[in-house]
């Protein structure tokens, strides 16, 4: 079964979501990158409201792989009562000390590493999140201006990452700029989730306001998806 995961940059647009009944509800800041972090006061206000009634997921900020600056900035997002953390992982000699960092600080929440289809991901790290105890991992994009996902990687990569990482028993997601054609196509790999934003935006554009009605579509054609799978 795989779950849908929307993007949301204040409480209003939290509401949005709730009321349409999404997956996971994801915090991130649409006009800083592909992680940009939201403020703290915000991601409190989303928490409180949302007050469990599904799960969210917040990231922490586009983060060189330093980490002591990395495990601070979990450990700060950590103590606003969000359920899921998202760390994007770029390739640097320091990525795996970044996640044997993250490992040793034991956090209580789930943290969730993203690679990025874009930027020549390495798929040997989902060992190593395995054996940290991350929670999932997801491919996503830094880029989001034209390109979507299946505009850096071919078909059967994004394949095999999915079934890499669900063979490490970790929750794997599938994110970047997807249209509605290139959602369709992710669904075809069965990941736990798939993450959208600018999909279901005002006229396709992931600064503008989400409209439930795109939600709402996207969320029938994942119940049909789930469905066929059964």
């Amino acid at each position: 079964m795989t779950q849908l995961l929307v993007s949301v940059k204040n409480l209003e647009e939290a509401k949005i979501a709730l009321a349409a009944d999404v997956d996971i509800i994801d915090l991130k800041n649409p006009v800083d990158g592909a992680l940009g972090a939201l403020d703290a006061e915000v991601i409190l206000q989303i928490v409180k409201y949302v007050a469990g009634r599904k799960p969210v997921s917040a990231t922490i900020g586009n983060l060189p792989m330093e980490h002591k600056t990395i495990t601070q900035k979990i450990q700060q997002t950590e103590k606003l009562g969000v359920d899921m953390i998202k760390v994007g992982f770029l390739n640097s000699p320091n990525t795996v000390d970044c996640i044997v960092a993250i490992s040793q600080a034991q956090f209580k929440t789930k943290i969730v590493g993203v690679l990025f289809a874009d930027q020549s991901p390495n798929f040997d790290l989902i060992a190593h999140f395995s054996a940290a105890n991350f929670y999932g991992v997801m491919l996503d994009t830094q880029e989001k201006s034209t390109k979507n996902l299946f505009d850096f990687l071919p078909k059967n990569t994004i394949k095999s990452f999915v079934k890499t990482a669900k063979s490490a028993s970790l929750f794997a997601g599938l994110a970047g700029k997807l249209s509605l054609d290139s959602f369709n196509i992710s669904l075809n790999f069965v990941p736990n989730f798939v993450g959208v934003r600018t999909a279901v935006c005002a006229c396709n554009v992931r600064q503008h306001t989400l409209q439930a009605e795109k939600i709402d579509f996207l969320k029938e054609l994942l119940h049909k998806n789930n469905m066929n799978q059964i």
